[in-house]
């Protein structure tokens, strides 16, 4: 069950599979990359050429809880029979669920993008994202946190903090739990860059090219299975902001076990 963050009171839908938070006309079925990062703020679900026209159904409502669910069941891709069922639950609190049934197409593309050009942090596989929960907030333009591996108890799972600007001198890991409302570093200096998760620890890593990989050894202990723990870069770099710090996203890890 992958989860983002968005805060919007308004999201357009578009049959192909994705939302948009921003008003568009957008009805693209050709699936790219490149698209999902230059155009508008989008998240792609099952983003294909998928056609609800030719069976199935795509449902909007809100539950008792005001959570904004929609739900695509049976819907076939274009010129196919296949049965593909997600749905997508939009929460007060601004988190976003996707959850996946039945799922029988080609191909597809499933992701989020603030667009206007933003960076891209790389694929995951989805079959092997439990038990992690990614990604808050959006981090300085051009810092980016990945996970790399899943965050299993008794191993040392990794993440990969990419497109580290050139002349960076070090830089800190901080690991603690998300921050409700993340705070803005604008007003000492840094434009765009906010604090996404408390800082209760901190692990330092060497800064030698465009990336930097980090191990975090978590203990054997089942008792832990459940506990959201969450972690965030910055790398310290004169020339990227009056302050002099870059913050990335923040990402959530739901610890788990084999």
């Amino acid at each position: 069950m992958p989860s983002s963050r968005c805060d919007t009171d308004r999201v357009w839908l578009c049959s192909n599979g994705f939302l948009a938070f921003a008003a568009t006309t957008l009805t693209d079925y050709t699936e790219s990359v490149a698209e999902l990062l230059s155009d508008t703020t989008r998240l792609a679900f099952l983003w294909d050429d998928l056609n609800p026209g030719a069976g199935g159904t795509v449902d909007a409502e809100v539950d008792a809880n005001g959570v904004f669910h929609i739900t695509f069941t049976g819907v076939p891709e274009f010129g196919g029979t296949t049965s593909n069922d997600v749905q997508v639950s939009l929460h007060r609190s601004g988190n976003i669920e996707v959850k996946y049934g039945s799922v029988g197409l080609l191909d597809a593309l499933v992701g989020f993008s603030t667009g206007g050009g933003a960076t891209d942090p790389g694929g995951i596989d989805l079959s092997n994202l439990t038990p992690r929960l990614i990604t808050t907030g959006v981090g300085c333009p051009g810092l980016t946190l990945a996970v790399v591996d899943r965050p299993v108890l008794g191993t040392t799972p990794t993440s990969q903090v990419r497109a580290i600007r050139a002349g960076s001198i070090a830089g800190a890991c901080n690991f603690g739990v998300r921050i409700p409302t993340p705070i803005s570093l604008a007003p000492l200096g840094a434009p765009g860059c906010s604090i996404y998760a408390s800082l209760d620890a901190s692990v330092g890593f060497p800064v030698s090219g465009a990336t930097a990989t980090i191990a975090i050894p978590l203990p054997n202990t089942p008792a832990f299975a459940g506990i959201v723990l969450s972690h965030q870069a910055a790398v310290l770099n004169l020339g990227y902001n009056a302050l002099g710090v870059a913050t990335s996203n923040g990402v959530d890890w739901t610890l788990g076990t084999l």
